[in-house]
């Protein structure tokens, strides 16, 4: 007779002289089957106390589809503005871009905005007290006193001009 696997753990069992319809207990797994009448075939048990085989494995994950949500590419960012800079691996990614700097430098350059945003956060407070300081000052002196405001505002060209860089020292593109 020819040999069969087990139908609980697969172990090939040779049953010897038995012919087909026989019980056997499988030596690997103690478990009583039923040799085939057909060889080459899987025995069927007898046992009731014959565990079921094990469920095949799970599928692997489907890969994600690609799309905006799933989208995180090695080595290039999207700056605060959307154009896409190419940033080197292992290069810091600045904090704002240079437009997003020098447009709210422009706008509300005399608040600090613009250095609380580039992470110059010293710098930021400084001109934002100096100006509320300035604006109280003109208010209470019916306008005389706008020299504080008027130095904020060129405080903020200046700024536009020189700093290039975020507080890490990273250069802002």
């Amino acid at each position: 007779m020819a040999a069969f696997h087990c139908p609980n753990c697969g172990f090939r069992v040779d049953p010897g002289s038995l012919g087909p319809g026989a019980p056997l207990t499988c030596p690997s797994c103690s478990v009583s089957v039923v040799v085939p009448s057909i060889p080459g075939t899987t025995a069927g048990t007898t046992s009731a106390s014959a565990s079921p085989p094990p469920p095949p494995p799970p599928p692997p994950p489907a890969e994600p589809a690609p799309g905006p949500a799933n989208f995180s590419p090695s080595w290039t960012s999207v700056s605060s503005v959307g154009a896409v800079g190419a940033i080197p691996p292992g290069q810091p990614v600045p904090k704002c871009s240079r437009l997003v700097y020098i447009l709210l430098a422009v706008f509300l350059g005399q608040f600090g905005i613009h250095n609380f945003v580039a992470g110059h956060q010293a710098r930021g407070v400084l001109q934002l007290a100096l100006s509320l300081i300035g604006y109280v000052l003109a208010f209470c002196t019916l306008g005389v006193s706008v020299i504080l405001p008027l130095a904020m505002h060129v405080w903020a060209i200046v700024e536009i001009v020189t700093v290039t860089h975020d507080d890490r020292g990273v250069r802002m593109n």
